[in-house]
């Protein structure tokens, strides 16, 4: 029990009933009317006895139920957090390196790309530059990919503008130079990247509160981690509605789809930071066809 029930039952209900016995006497002698003066003359130690031991009876059955209660918010974060664990997948994420800028042709996010050949710079639906977020070296993630899930040679490129995307996949990583975007589009000071393997898992249920979400994420110990800036499949940020209608395909064949990147925390221009994901036929990432990638931007 907190420290403001206590105050209630031990000082604050005592002192009421006290002064209710000094305004009963009190009456009774203005009012000339014995019969309630002899009550609380007889009766008095009783009020009192009750105001100490009421409260305390009060106290007993109220800490017993917040214990029960407690045991029973514990048995369901440590239920939640073997679902997580038994749900978990593999994925690539991906981290800021020391060197912030890194060198032509290194993985990053923001800046500018360096591509090789002449490019069109990638416009949304409405007609505005679409923002670039990342960069891929498809090297660097041969080490941690045996499988050949993802491709290991050439460079990977991610526009988007909201909703609207396009994943720039080319076979070689020869003759790279720096693209100059077109004005209007927005772009921050590129940011070199690492990767490593890690966990991710499904999101906590709503069921918790934020004290007990963290606790699920100190059971599992690496459920947070607020220095990635995103990740190569795993689980994607949580779809609100209304998601993009873009994203029924994902929705009604869920099994031909999975989750080829996700970033949050990004900002698409100045004013609007959210998260993406973005999703891809598994057909298609076998056959390296990145053209029909489909994009869920949420702020």
């Amino acid at each position: 029990m907190n420290q403001y029930k206590k105050v209630v039952l031990f000082v604050m209900l005592p002192a009421l009933l006290l002064v209710l016995m000094v305004w009963a006497v009190t009456m009774g002698y203005i009012q000339a009317s014995r019969g309630l003066v002899e009550f609380v003359h007889n009766y008095g130690w009783i009020i009192c006895v009750g105001a100490l031991v009421v409260p305390a009876i009060v106290l007993t059955f109220s800490e017993g139920i917040n214990l029960r209660g407690k045991r029973v918010r514990k048995k369901l974060v440590r239920a939640e957090a073997e679902r997580l664990r038994g749900q978990r997948r593999t994925c690539i994420k991906f981290y800021p390196r020391l060197n912030t800028k890194g060198p032509m042709g290194c993985s990053k996010v923001y800046g500018v790309p360096d591509m090789a050949g002449e490019f069109d710079w990638p416009v949304a639906a409405d007609g505005h530059p679409m923002t670039f977020f990342l960069q891929i070296r498809c090297a660097d993630l041969a080490p941690l990919d045996p499988e050949g899930h993802y491709p290991h040679e050439g460079m990977m490129y991610l526009f988007v503008w909201y909703d609207d995307g396009m994943l720039v996949y080319a076979p070689t990583e020869k003759s790279l130079r720096p693209v100059t975007p077109p004005d209007g589009a927005f772009s921050m000071e590129g940011k070199a990247i690492k990767f490593r393997l890690a966990n991710d898992y499904p999101t906590i249920g709503d069921n918790l509160n934020i004290l007990e979400q963290n606790a699920v994420g100190n059971i599992l110990g690496d459920y947070f981690d607020e220095e990635m800036y995103g990740h190569l499949g795993g689980y994607e940020e949580e779809l609100f509605a209304p998601a993009s209608s873009r994203l029924e395909p994902v929705k009604n064949n869920a099994n031909d789809y999975e989750l080829l990147i996700c970033m949050s925390g990004i900002k698409i221009e100045w004013d609007v930071e959210g998260w993406l994901n973005c999703f891809i036929r598994r057909e298609d990432l076998r056959h390296r066809d990145f053209n029909r990638v489909l994009f869920d931007w949420q702020d």
